[in-house]
């Protein structure tokens, strides 16, 4: 991290029971959180574990629909980690190579793969793409219905690259969300 503050900003959809905020700084100066509203984290919803020297984690029990905004100041390594409970999610990412029907958890590299997207909870207007390990988009992932209620199947040709499937959409309340498959893939040759 170059010196200086530095601001990420999440959005937290209706489906949200609770968020976990973790903001590590290797030379910490500060780590807020800040509501939608602009108001920093605290009250009776809020589990705040402050007392690391370059780490701040915080936990809010039904968070506030809304943009939340994370501030850290500091220098060196950083990492910023935002992870929420959610009966809507990626329930699972399976991959085949194309012509095969056993399906695995890593995908191979160089080759055409299938791939199974599971939901779950109730989703509307999906689309998933290809992240990678920054969270910057690769390429989309054209998605058609798959075989079970809430599945998807696309296909891809994945590079060596490590990569990360996220999906967007609609929750049930017509609310805007967005999941990322925590697992940073690695193809196989």
């Amino acid at each position: 991290m170059n010196p200086g503050l530095h601001e990420l900003q999440v959005a937290i959809d209706s489906s949200v029971e609770s968020v976990l905020f973790s903001i590590s700084v290797q030379c910490l100066e500060a780590a807020d959180v800040a509501r939608p509203s602009g108001a920093l984290v605290g009250g009776a919803d809020v589990t705040d574990l402050s007392n690391f020297r370059a780490e701040r984690m915080v936990i809010v029990r039904r968070p506030e629909l809304g943009v939340w905004t994370i501030r850290a100041a500091g220098s060196g390594i950083a990492g910023v980690m935002v992870q929420a409970r959610s009966a809507l999610g990626i329930a699972q990412v399976q991959f085949a190579a194309i012509g095969s029907t056993a399906f695995t958890p890593v995908p191979l590299a160089g080759v055409e793969n299938a791939v199974r997207i599971g939901i779950s909870g109730h989703a509307t207007q999906v689309q998933a793409s290809l992240v990678n390990g920054a969270f910057r988009r690769i390429a989309p992932l054209p998605l058609t219905t798959g075989e079970t209620e809430n599945s998807y199947v696309t296909r891809f040709t994945p590079s060596v690259e490590g990569f990360r499937v996220l999906v967007e959409g609609k929750d049930a309340d017509g609310v805007p969300f967005q999941r990322v498959h925590a697992p940073l893939f690695t193809p196989t040759r």
